[in-house]
């Protein structure tokens, strides 16, 4: 008895090639972080790795420029780009890892490119979930991520002035999310530039958003005005509901 085949779509291949892209990227990014600290490591070459570094971040920053031209000029032109791998969007999301990881690595040197091994792990994963699951359980990971980072740099840092433009920044981000939230449910869950559609949340959970953007306002409020010990074990809060939320998010994806 012959077995039948399952044929795979276009749109499975291509989820199945970006989400290897990634890996690849990733694995790529990090070999080079690597080779960063081996720099740092010795006196001769702390220099040399540093204006490295420098130069990789400044091309960086032309390929996002780059790729954001790119991208617009594709939608403006109605150029269809769903199952392309190689985007001005794809380049422009790159482009800009490969910044933040050379200007941190270039600022702050050997603890710089320690903090680099934990962001590329995970904007990797934020990536997989943009690809995966839906744009509302993606805009609560980043949120949630966020919202980590920020309590570890409390922990570090405690009342500083450090802390406190930390702490400024993200209630400000925190509300033009919910405002952005809000824009896109009175447009009815969709996002047009040029007739391509940029955001697609019809069956977003709203209240879950606004619930993510209150939770993680609160951990920075209470960081703020306690101490750096309270900020330390607020990290595992974020994430625990980060991890809520994905066990939620999976079962419904099932």
């Amino acid at each position: 008895m012959s077995k039948k085949r399952y044929a795979s779509t276009p749109q499975e291949d291509y989820v199945t090639n970006r989400i290897l892209t990634v890996f690849a990227f990733s694995f790529c990014v990090i070999l080079g972080l690597m080779f960063a600290y081996k720099g740092y490591s010795s006196f001769t070459t702390l220099f040399i790795t540093r204006n490295i570094l420098l130069g990789a971040g400044v091309l960086s920053v032309l390929l996002v420029i780059a790729g954001v031209i790119w991208e617009y000029t594709s939608i403006k032109k109605g150029i269809d780009t769903r199952y392309k791998m190689f985007t001005g969007r794809s380049v422009a999301v790159g482009a800009a890892m490969l910044a933040v990881c050379a200007f941190c690595g270039a600022q702050f040197n050997i603890e710089g490119i320690k903090a680099m091994y934990v962001f590329v792990p995970a904007a990797a994963v934020l990536m997989l979930i943009y690809m995966i699951y839906s744009i509302d359980f993606f805009a609560i990971a980043a949120v949630s991520a966020a919202g980590g980072a920020l309590m570890w740099i409390m922990s570090r840092s405690g009342r500083g002035y450090l802390a406190l433009t930390a702490t400024v920044v993200s209630l400000a981000l925190l509300l033009l999310f919910v405002l952005l939230v809000l824009y896109v449910r009175k447009q009815g869950g969709t996002i047009e530039i040029g007739g391509k559609r940029l955001i697609n949340a019809k069956n977003a959970n709203y209240p879950l958003l606004f619930f993510t953007a209150g939770i993680t306002a609160a951990c920075a409020i209470v960081a703020y005005l306690t101490s750096a010990t309270v900020a330390y074990y607020l990290i595992f809060v974020m994430f625990a509901y980060l991890f809520i939320m994905a066990v939620y998010y999976t079962v419904k994806l099932m």
